[in-house]
């Protein structure tokens, strides 16, 4: 028996975040999980094509699973690496079901954010990574119109009185959402709640256009710090995949 772990991730086509946060993440599952293959796959067709361009192959969901039946793999859990279970969630299990049949033993884990355990789990590392200091620390997320966009505006419940705020980029709370939240403070913190600091984080949190999170921030006179770490760089989120699928294994 052939046991494996395919683990899903949205993607970026920034070669060191990538491997600091999904590689880490994988690596930690290979770790903890001895007995499993550990296989990567990614959901953007975007950023796989503009990979391959580069010469580097990562497989969908669909072809991943179709590699490993090839190789003789009877039991299969899918896990993902998403924060939200939103749309690509959606997508990956929609497609990793479709396939279900190959294998005799077929599963998916939820994404970091899912039950009221990893509320607690992931707002309390952040707080004692960011919380309770004079500066207002701003997380930035993706959004989504999907229901699970709910889950930012929990999050941001939970960690308003730390001082710690969450916006997204594509859906509310948005910049001006938290701008008027964090109008008492001078010192501002940026940090994306993503799996990778990629193009959003580098970009629309961090870049020098007049639009991007920080210029918004530092042109009504606030003083402004970056940091571009992925959360998939901290091992404390990497330990919560890893208890996903031991939960469900």
């Amino acid at each position: 028996m052939k046991k494996a772990i395919l683990v899903v991730s949205f993607g970026t086509s920034f070669d060191e975040t990538r491997e600091k946060t999904i590689g880490a993440i994988e690596k930690e599952i290979a770790k903890e999980f001895p007995d499993y293959i550990v296989k990567r796959a990614f959901t953007s067709g975007v950023i796989m094509n503009n990979l391959a361009k580069r010469g580097i192959i990562i497989p969908n969901v669909v072809t991943a699973l179709e590699e490993l039946s090839a190789q003789g793999v009877t039991d299969v859990f899918v896990q993902p690496t998403h924060i939200i279970p939103g749309e690509e969630y959606d997508k990956l299990v929609s497609m990793a079901e479709g396939c279900k049949d190959k294998f005799g033993s077929f599963k998916i884990g939820k994404p970091l954010m899912w039950n009221e355990n990893d509320y607690k789990n992931v707002s309390d590392f952040l707080i004692k990574e960011y919380g309770d200091t004079e500066k207002a620390v701003i997380l930035m997320g993706h959004g989504t119109e999907h229901r699970a966009n709910d889950v930012y505006l929990k999050l941001s419940d939970i960690l308003e009185s730390h001082n710690i705020f969450v916006g997204t980029v594509e859906n509310k709370p948005d910049i001006y959402d938290v701008l008027n939240k964090t109008e008492n403070f001078k010192n501002i913190v940026l940090v994306p709640f993503m799996v990778v600091a990629g193009d959003h984080a580098v970009n629309d949190m961090a870049g020098d256009d007049d639009d991007s999170w920080k210029s918004v921030m530092e042109n009504v006179g606030r003083n402004v710090e970056v940091v571009l770490k992925g959360v998939g760089e901290y091992l404390p989120i990497r330990e919560i995949y890893c208890e996903h699928i031991r939960r469900e294994l």
